[in-house]
């Protein structure tokens, strides 16, 4: 078991991230803008023309008979008077549709047509709220939607933690030494569970998530303005009487509300919804999420079920009675005017593949710096029974809190201190002893390794105590000491003084890396000489080690002295990239 630093990469990469958002975003429809929404088909006459033929061509005989006087009144033939007529039988379908509409003059709307918008009016008011919050961002939606999934269904997960827990990638990373290998395990168990999904039970839950996309248009509506012109209150609510409003006035509100009218028609009165969209996004799991909703809210989502519903008849009863889109052909003065509209589309598995692979990954980021810390902190436990050398001088200034001013504080502060806790612990205690006894026992055609332990191990001590002094050099008494509390004190009252200690800090930095890697750089040669002392598997070699004391003999094999300490000089190597990684923020 070992661990081993330096491995920066992201499990969610920048350009999978963006891979992974653009397919939440279409199999949600949430790109798509209100301009997206509605647009205006235009006909060339051409196409005019072969529209006209075919309308002559399926009339009834009672049409045609009108078309015939019309046409001979007007004295025009067949191709030009018909655009005229269709909208003479246009004004006559919007006059006979409801009472309120009796006095329309094909310019303008009778004030009594504003009783049938304030019932619509009154009942989006009411739902408004809910709709804004649940889409004021794409986060709160998507999270919602994924919300819905995992709790309609027994089999769908939710996060990182139903893949592997804490504990298991802790024991990973301790022995594969990667956090690429976590990712490569957790993604497989994804993929195992997408395979085992019930691919119609998910899309079954589609037709409850409709009524939040297809009411939308119409709850994200301002009728101010249109209120305003019929002499209504911002509401809905009618305090007095209505005036005749201009079609040319509120066109763009027509048109917006023929597009709305048109996404709730594919929604049954009754239609049913999933309550666990409203209680996500009152939820404290939806404000954290997402920092735009400030504060929890309660709400009753019976309530809300009861205003969706309300919406729901009103606008069926709406579009029954006001023909919109006679209103709109007859201001346009076009017959075939035809408004183009886009209908979102929810696609729920490649959502929840998308966002679960996306969370999964997110939180392995988020979570690997715990990760890695619980390791250091097995590792420090078994190397150092937990507890650490303690830098007296060094130490206070890694503390932010001595600064004041919000300056970084010193790094490195853990690697200085499992490296000097293994110097003066173990390696005083045994290692530095195996060294001198299996540099005595090597053959003489090993000399070159004989040199090698003799020159690190006495290097690596010297390391040890350059770092040391470096410690006590921040002690008042020792001028970088003394440097450091002058500038505090200067720091508090001119920040000024800022570019000057950061040098100086650079400068310290800089010292306790060389001599942190200089310290790697002999215990991996040291490591290396054991290990092909090791490889020998010379009998004379281990007698010669056993019975090295007569009177103390070994009390294990060199063999397997070597496996012990070649492994805890590796797991130390490893600690000690890792609290470097750690200080340096990979």
């Amino acid at each position: 078991m070992a661990i081993v630093g330096r491995e920066t990469g992201k499990a969610l990469t920048m350009d999978e991230d963006k891979i992974l958002t653009r397919t939440i975003r279409d199999s949600l429809s949430l790109d798509a803008t209100k301009d997206d929404h509605l647009f205006h088909a235009t006909f060339d006459a051409s196409q005019r023309r072969q529209f006209i033929e075919q309308a002559l061509e399926t009339m009834d005989r009672r049409e045609r008979t009108r078309f015939r006087l019309f046409r001979l009144k007007a004295g025009k033939d067949a191709f030009t008077a018909y655009e005229p007529f269709r909208i003479l039988m246009c004004r006559e379908r919007i006059c006979s549709s409801h009472e309120a509409l009796a006095e329309y003059d094909g310019v303008s709307l009778p004030g009594k047509s504003g009783e049938l918008f304030a019932p619509l009016i009154q009942a989006v008011g009411a739902i408004k709220p809910f709709f804004s919050r649940l889409w004021e961002t794409q986060r709160m939606m998507t999270s919602a939607v994924h919300y819905v999934l995992v709790a309609r269904t027994n089999d769908l997960k939710a996060g990182l933690s139903e893949f592997m827990s804490q504990r298991e990638m802790q024991e990973l990373y301790l022995q594969e030494q990667s956090k690429v290998k976590i990712r490569d395990i957790v993604l497989q168990r994804f993929e195992t569970h997408m395979s085992e999904i019930d691919i119609e039970q998910v899309t079954r839950l589609e037709a409850g998530l409709r009524p939040f996309y297809y009411l939308y248009a119409i709850t994200s509506m301002n009728f101010a303005d249109l209120c305003e012109k019929y002499g209504m209150d911002a509401h809905g609510q009618i305090t007095g009487a209505l005036r005749r409003v201009p079609v040319a006035g509120i066109i763009e509100e027509l048109e917006e509300l023929f597009y709305a009218l048109y996404l709730v028609s594919k929604l049954p009165e009754d239609a049913a919804v999933h309550d666990e969209i409203v209680e996500y996004a009152y939820s404290p799991r939806a404000v954290s999420d997402d920092a735009a909703n400030a504060e929890e809210k309660t709400v009753d989502v019976e309530s809300v079920r009861r205003a969706i519903q309300t919406v729901l008849v009103r606008a069926h009863q709406l579009a029954r009675e006001l023909p919109l889109a006679d209103i709109i052909r007859v201001h346009r003065e076009d017959p075939f005017y035809k408004l183009q509209v886009y209908v979102p589309h929810i696609r729920l598995l490649p959502f929840y593949r998308a966002h679960l692979r996306r969370t999964i990954l997110e939180d392995l980021d988020r979570r690997f710096g715990d990760v890695r810390m619980g390791v250091i902190g097995y590792v420090i436990n078994e190397l150092f029974g937990g507890q650490l050398y303690e830098l007296k001088y060094y130490g206070a200034w890694t503390n932010p809190r001595e600064l004041k001013v919000g300056l970084p504080p010193f790094q490195y502060q853990m690697a200085m201190q499992c490296l000097l806790s293994y110097l003066t612990g173990h390696y005083r205690q045994r290692l530095q002893e195996e060294i001198r006894i299996v540099s005595k026992i090597l053959p003489a055609r090993r000399r070159d390794d004989q040199g090698k332990l003799i020159q690190h191990s006495a290097s690596l001590e010297d390391v040890g105590e350059q770092i040391k002094e470096f410690d006590v050099g921040f002690s008042l008494e020792r001028p970088d000491g003394q440097y450091l509390y002058r500038t505090r004190q200067l720091l508090e009252k001119d920040v000024s003084q800022q570019k000057a200690f950061r040098n100086f800090q650079s400068q310290k930095h800089r010292e306790v890396r060389i001599m942190i890697h200089t310290a790697l750089e002999h215990l991996e040669a040291i490591e290396q000489v054991l290990r092909e002392v090791g490889k020998l598997k010379s009998t004379n070699l281990e007698d010669r080690y056993r019975n090295f004391d007569p009177w103390s003999p070994r009390p294990i094999s060199l063999e397997d002295m070597i496996e012990v300490e070649t492994r805890r000089l590796r797991m130390l190597r490893g600690l000690l990239n890792e609290a470097i990684a750690l200080d340096e923020g990979y």
